[in-house]
């Protein structure tokens, strides 16, 4: 039986990837199109990369395409402040 108390650091790309959901930079106002990547990734296709948008912007215009390790290294939590 597992022990309830047996904490695990949440790995943010995972979870959305697991989840097959976007992720919103709410700091930067970016969206990251996880789920595009991920379909793209089950349909036997090869993605040049992860897109990223403007999230207020209708068009979708795309400001850049990041590799799988450089949207991991974002979307890590930081470090807690240690004042707490």
């Amino acid at each position: 039986m597992n022990n309830p108390c047996n904490k695990k650091e949440l790995n943010n790309y995972n979870f959305c990837y697991g989840a097959g959901c976007n992720w919103y930079d709410i700091n930067n106002g970016l969206m990251y199109h996880i789920q595009e990547y991920k379909e793209a990734i089950e349909h036997g296709e090869i993605p040049k990369g992860i897109r990223v948008t403007k999230w207020d912007d209708p068009s979708q215009a795309t400001l850049e395409i990041v590799g799988e390790y450089t949207v991991r290294e974002r979307m890590k939590d930081p470090e807690p402040d240690p004042r707490y």
